[in-house]
């Protein structure tokens, strides 16, 4: 095969000769780094990211597995306490400075009531819907919030129930 390469290259000019050089150091080299060597580097990062985000999905997928047993293993909930009454809810709102922005829609019993708040903090919200569950005996049924215009306030619906 050698020796057909050179008979072959022997019957050509010098011409020839250095064009068929010029080709196979010029030409070549470029076209096997952009037809083989790259694609392989752009799989080989896809790959990579691919892996990045797999990892990241399964770190993510323990840590709430994690997060699932020390909430498990937390304080286990006693039995609810009983219903405290409008007077008492009352009391809760006064004490987490909430009463001058609240309104009762309704109250059809004493096992059930729904609120409108106007311009509350949302964090002392959340602060006295925490208390509401667990020290006047109340599950929230149904929560509506809505943003104001200035941040950090907000309006909100709570429809509460007789925890059972």
């Amino acid at each position: 095969m050698i020796a057909r390469l050179t008979d072959w290259l022997g019957r050509l000019s010098l011409r020839e000769r250095l064009l068929i050089v010029t080709l196979v150091t010029v030409v070549l080299p470029p076209f096997v780094y952009f037809s083989v060597l790259v694609p392989l580097h752009d799989r080989r990062v896809s790959a990579a990211a691919t892996l990045q985000s797999a990892q990241n999905d399964a770190i993510w997928a323990q840590d709430r597995l994690a997060e699932y047993a020390r909430l498990e293993q937390g304080d286990a909930p006693g039995p609810a306490p009983s219903p405290i009454g409008l007077s008492g809810v009352e009391t809760l709102l006064i004490d987490a400075g909430l009463r001058l922005n609240t309104l009762v829609t309704s109250s059809p019993d004493s096992e059930s009531f729904e609120l409108a708040f106007t311009g509350v903090q949302f964090e002392q919200l959340m602060s006295w819907l925490e208390q509401l569950e667990q020290k006047a005996g109340y599950r929230i049924a149904l929560l509506r919030i809505n943003a104001t215009e200035i941040p950090g306030l907000v309006d909100a619906t709570v429809l509460s129930d007789a925890a059972r």
